[in-house]
C-alpha cells in the first residue's frame, strides 16, 4: 500500500526549518505504510537546513524499512536536495593525539630538541 503526502497543503510553500523536515517525518511515520510519496507541487522554496535535516530523517526511515518517494520537485528543490546529499557522505575523520610541552625556559626548550 502506498501513502500520498502533499506537502503544500500540510507545510506550504516554503520548507524552512529542521523542525519541519522532522514534522514531515512524523507524518511519513504516521501513514504505517512501507511506501510513501511526498508531492512536493506548489513548494517554491527548500532552506539547506531542511533539505539537510530531512535526508538524515529520511535515510533513518529506510533503514526501519520504508521508502520515500518525491514527486513533482521544481528543478532548485532537486539541486538542493543533491547538493545536501553529497556532504552526507563524507569519511569520519580521524585525530591524532598531539603531546603539548610546557617550558619555563629557552633551556629546556634546547635540552629537548638536544634529545632527538
Amino acid at each position: 500500500m502506498r501513502a500520498s503526502i502533499h506537502i503544500k497543503s500540510q507545510f506550504g510553500t516554503s520548507l524552512n526549518t529542521r523542525e519541519a523536515a522532522t514534522g514531515l517525518c512524523k507524518v511519513v511515520k504516521s501513514q504505517n505504510t512501507t511506501t510513501v510519496e511526498i508531492d512536493l507541487a506548489g513548494v517554491e522554496f527548500m532552506s539547506r537546513s531542511f533539505a539537510d535535516q530531512f535526508y538524515k530523517e529520511r535515510e533513518q526511515l529506510r533503514k526501519n524499512g520504508v521508502s520515500v518517494f518525491l514527486i513533482n520537485a521544481d528543478e532548485e528543490i532537486e539541486k538542493i536536495l543533491e547538493v545536501v546529499a553529497r556532504t552526507q557522505n563524507k569519511r569520519e575523520r580521524s585525530y591524532n593525539e598531539i603531546l603539548v610541552s610546557r617550558f619555563s625556559d629557552m633551556g629546556d626548550v634546547s635540552k629537548l630538541l638536544h634529545s632527538f
